[in-house]
């Protein structure tokens, strides 16, 4: 997938219960084209977004991925592949 870097990184926090899957997710993230990693206790950093999110908020891109990995765990590979289509990204943004 390709990514789009962000000229500068944007730090991001999420509550305790959100947290740990973020953190579970980070290596399917990475695959999708986000550069997300930890930054702290609750926080994460976003270092780039995939190319299909350009012009869109990163944060809310992140969330966007997180609110739809949680129901689709998980299969998510399978499940994430058919989710992502452009139609289908800008009905959730």
């Amino acid at each position: 997938m390709i990514s789009q870097s962000l000229l500068e990184p944007i730090i991001f926090q999420l509550p305790p219960a959100n947290e740990r899957l973020m953190i579970e997710a980070l290596p399917v993230l990475d695959k999708f084209g986000f550069q997300v990693e930890e930054f702290g206790s609750h926080s994460f950093r976003i270092r780039a977004i995939p190319e299909i999110f350009t012009g869109k908020d990163p944060t809310a891109a992140v969330r966007w991925w997180l609110k739809i990995s949680k129901k689709m765990r998980p299969r998510w590979q399978v499940n994430l592949n058919l989710a992502w289509q452009p139609e289908f990204v800008s009905a959730w943004l």
